[in-house]
């Protein structure tokens, strides 16, 4: 079992992502059941109770922007929400998340169960991402996890060390978090000659 929807899975394998992944964005969960709702991928076709309506979600909006994906076309025309994201995921850019769909956070601490833990290690090691930014502190005890899974160390040397903070996690890059602290933090990584 791997930790992406089923939709999201079948999208990227039918488009060739897997293999192409530079950097993997690893996000804490997304606790709505309703993914045409807010979700990240939502405008892939065949996303259950899609597609999506409304303004894009302000994570994807902020994330994309952030690692400065384009959001109109070369003659200045706007770009719908899929095609932003086929320009996120044509960068080598991946986002999943640590905790399956429709689970709360555990604020204290996000301990996962040993196959959850064990379906975020084969998710990662599938997507082979040459560098792993996680977000939210709730995800070092999720590296911690990580590092003590029998297979960790293949993972825990590719994740990107936050420039300011000096820990493995950067700020989520939407409210109700302060996005400019995402900015800040991507912008001093980009500083240090990182390549995103």
């Amino acid at each position: 079992m791997i930790q992406l929807p089923n939709f999201v899975f079948e999208y990227l394998i039918q488009n060739n992502y897997f293999g192409k992944t530079r950097t993997l964005i690893v996000g804490e969960n997304y606790p709505n059941p309703n993914y045409a709702d807010t979700y990240f991928y939502r405008s892939v076709p065949l996303c259950p109770g899609g597609p999506g309506v409304g303004a894009q979600p302000q994570f994807f909006q902020r994330l994309c922007d952030c690692l400065l994906i384009p959001h109109i076309d070369l003659l200045g025309a706007p770009l719908t929400e899929f095609q932003r994201l086929k320009y996120f995921l044509n960068n080598g850019f991946i986002l999943i998340d640590a905790q399956p769909n429709g689970i709360p956070p555990n604020r204290v601490p996000p301990i996962l169960e040993a196959n959850q833990i064990n379906n975020l290690v084969n998710t990662i090691l599938l997507l082979n991402p040459e560098n792993i930014i996680f977000l939210t502190n709730n995800n070092l005890h999720v590296i911690d996890q990580i590092g003590e899974h029998t297979l960790g160390n293949r993972i825990i040397s590719n994740i990107v060390t936050n420039p300011i903070s000096e820990t493995q996690v950067f700020s989520f890059p939407a409210p109700p978090a302060n996005p400019n602290l995402f900015i800040e933090q991507i912008n001093a990584l980009r500083a240090t000659g990182f390549k995103i």
